[in-house]
């Protein structure tokens, strides 16, 4: 969905969040606005961002989503299971997801 979807969701009271986040956003009130919850759980309203051009990026692209509470690890690995490798690859190779999962949270988590 666009950003202006997703703000219609949060100011029904649901939470959105993007496929790579393990965080999400929220509507708290009219004076506050936007709270944005990171993957390792701080939370500081949108105003208050430090980049704003990293923030505005992700503001201009679709693709936002409702969020169903995973956690970055739970959302990688949902998602590599679901699109990255088949299950021939799975079935071959059972411990490939840990792996992968492992270096993804090494290197970006």
């Amino acid at each position: 969905m666009d950003f202006a979807t997703a703000l219609t969701y949060m100011k029904r009271g649901h939470s959105v969040t993007r496929p790579e986040w393990g965080g999400y956003w929220y509507w708290k009130d009219d004076e506050t606005g936007i709270m944005i919850v990171t993957w390792d759980n701080k939370e500081f309203p949108l105003s208050e961002s430090t980049n704003w051009t990293y923030t505005l990026d992700f503001i201009t692209k679709d693709g936002w989503e409702i969020y169903n509470g995973d956690t970055l690890e739970e959302s990688i690995s949902k998602r590599l299971r679901a699109s990255v490798l088949p299950k021939e690859v799975h079935q071959q190779h059972p411990d490939a997801m840990e792996r992968i999962r492992a270096f993804i949270m090494q290197e970006f988590g």
